[in-house]
């Protein structure tokens, strides 16, 4: 292969989201013969970019507009005023960018990449290719629609090989890992500590903080579980300030790894090793220190997960059942996204789910396909709910337990926060955290702060008023929604305190402890002038936390009003818009 189609695809993923986008592409340059590679942008040699003739970038944007972990120090670089204005001058280029459109900077990074890479003379492909996670099929809607002809403009660049023809569909490409049945078992590894955890934390490792407390802090009686999770970090190199984020490493349940091993016919104690299919294959940090399958299904692969379009793609090579074939083939094919959306995504039916569906495909699944079948568990992220204390080496984290029915028998369990939720303090539990600046932006001084936080929203400006207070700013104004004031009135007695010493305000509402509903932004309607009167002191910032669905929304909506009904109608956007593109108006909601 000449280095005249040599395609590189460089990935910025926050959730692993882009990861995947960026591995079907890989996939789909395969089958197109290129010479493939296939990297995160922090890991990627930039030098190498200024010598490439085609590139694809797929990144997603975070919280208010920012670049995923993975990516920052590429972001940095390319920002360099000092780059030649040709330095690109030989890429072509695609640039796929996934965003959430109910954030206020849709498509922020991606959009911002695109522009900052024909500035350096690269020559785009086609438009930029925009995915909508709030789309019912999420990224697949924008990919189905435009990567048809991103390939084809791409052939037209860089053509086969006269004596080459494009892989089929139905031909299975080889896996990425070859998994080694070993015979020799491994050290084995302690109980207590994930095999894939550092006593101290890395950029490659999460450090193994202990369990010091589990705490529901929601009434016994109340349908929703919150904890106040307590950890120990003291032996890391973890810092951390008001508005960082917690990132936790679990562990999926007991049940569903024996249902895996199951279903699969593997021995749990059977020792393996994992080694790339192909030469240049990355092996993440986690993998490499699998030992057994047990070790594989308890600490590695995302068993809960809804099955994405590829794994019906794989299922369907592996059926030796005409009718599940067809069906396997009906799920990943462009015509039928809404019936899997309806089978899979809207029902949230997992992974393992339905594998026991599909009893003449699953046996025969070879096991070195089995690491293209299931994606990675990821690190969930939590807003630190802690401030940090001089001596004291702990991080407080407000976990709601997810737990919630569908259309299906079996309840819907979040893989984290039940993992947390059973721990038991007293029996030396390690869970493996790292750290990571957040999205708010925080003032450093006293100005006033309008803090608008429903539910375990409220989490990070817990962190930011317990600072606050210990400076001893006053100006303070906090809105906390739940549903019911004696079931969910989360950290009331603290809320009450800074209220009787002078630090706080407070507003809350309790949707369902009266006839008609009730949420945070009819609460600021109802105090309109309170709420003027802390907009209209001198830098006064407002933070948003919480559900992304309707909240956020209805926030911006009811500020909007409440400005135009005291500066004049229509003066209530231009002002609100203000806020947000000066950073006085910010929000982190998921």
């Amino acid at each position: 292969m000449t280095s005249e189609r040599k395609l590189l695809i460089l990935f910025g993923s926050q959730t692993g989201t882009a990861e995947e986008v960026a591995e079907g592409l890989a996939r789909d340059g395969f089958r197109r013969h290129f010479d493939v590679e296939l990297s995160s942008l922090d890991q990627f040699d930039i030098q190498k970019l200024l010598h490439s003739r085609l590139a694809i970038f797929v990144c997603s944007t975070t919280g208010q507009g920012d670049p995923p972990s993975n990516m920052k120090k590429f972001w940095k670089f390319l920002l360099r005023k000092n780059l030649p204005a040709d330095s690109l001058g030989n890429l072509h280029f695609v640039m796929v960018g996934l965003g959430d459109s109910s954030y206020i900077k849709y498509n922020f990074i991606g959009k911002k990449l695109y522009r900052r890479l024909c500035q350096l003379s690269a020559s785009p492909v086609l438009y930029p290719v925009l995915c909508d996670e709030q789309h019912q099929l999420g990224s697949d809607a924008a990919l189905d629609e435009h990567l048809p002809i991103m390939w084809e403009k791409i052939l037209e660049l860089f053509p086969l090989p006269s004596n080459c023809i494009q892989i089929p569909r139905y031909e299975i490409l080889p896996p990425k890992f070859k998994v080694n049945r070993d015979q020799h078992p491994s050290m084995p590894m302690s109980m207590s500590m994930p095999n894939h955890v550092s006593t101290r934390n890395s950029s490659s490792a999460p450090f193994a903080s202990r369990l010091i407390s589990n705490e529901r802090i929601t009434s016994p009686e109340h349908f929703q579980d919150v904890r106040l999770i307590r950890l120990d970090i003291s032996g890391s190199d973890i810092r951390y300030d008001v508005g960082d984020v917690a990132y936790l490493w679990p562990q999926n349940s007991q049940s569903m790894v024996e249902t895996f091993l199951t279903l699969l016919s593997l021995d749990g104690s059977g020792c393996i090793s994992i080694e790339p299919f192909a030469s240049g294959t990355h092996i993440p940090f986690r993998l490499a220190k699998v030992s057994t399958w047990r070790d594989l299904a308890t600490d590695y692969l995302d068993l809960s997960s809804v099955p994405t379009r590829y794994f019906f793609e794989l299922m369907s090579h592996f059926s030796r059942d005409e009718q599940e074939k067809e069906k396997l083939e009906e799920f990943c094919s462009a015509e039928g996204q809404d019936a899997r959306f309806s089978y899979c995504n809207r029902v949230k039916r997992s992974i393992i789910e339905v594998l026991t569906e599909f009893p003449n495909t699953t046996p025969y699944i070879p096991v070195n396909y089995i690491l293209d079948l299931f994606p990675a568990l990821q690190p969930r992220a939590f807003s630190i709910a802690s401030a940090p204390q001089k001596g004291m080496a702990i991080i407080e984290l407000l976990v709601a337990v997810v737990k919630y029915r569908t259309k299906l028998v079996e309840p819907r369990l979040g893989v984290c926060s039940n993992w947390l939720a059973n721990m038991d303090s007293s029996a030396d539990n390690t869970v493996p955290v790292l750290t990571e600046k957040g999205t708010l932006r925080f003032p450093a001084a006293g100005e006033p702060c309008i803090l608008i936080g429903p539910g375990t929203g409220v989490a990070p400006f817990r962190s930011f008023l317990h600072k606050r207070v210990s400076q001893g700013h006053i100006r303070n104004l906090l809105i906390f929604g739940s549903r019911n004031k004696d079931g969910d009135f989360l950290c009331e007695d603290e809320w009450r305190s800074m209220v009787s010493d002078g630090f706080l305000q407070l507003l809350t509402a309790f949707s369902r402890d009266q006839p008609e509903k009730y949420y945070v932004w009819n609460a600021m309607q109802d105090n309109s002038e309170l709420i003027w009167d802390w907009l209209r002191q001198e830098h006064s910032y407002i933070f948003v936390a919480g559900n992304a669905k309707r909240m956020p929304d209805d926030v911006r909506a009811t500020l909007v009003n409440i400005v135009s009904e005291h500066l004049g109608d229509g003066e209530g956007e231009p002002y609100i818009a203000e806020l947000e593109k000066v950073g006085r108006y910010q929000l982190e909601c998921w």
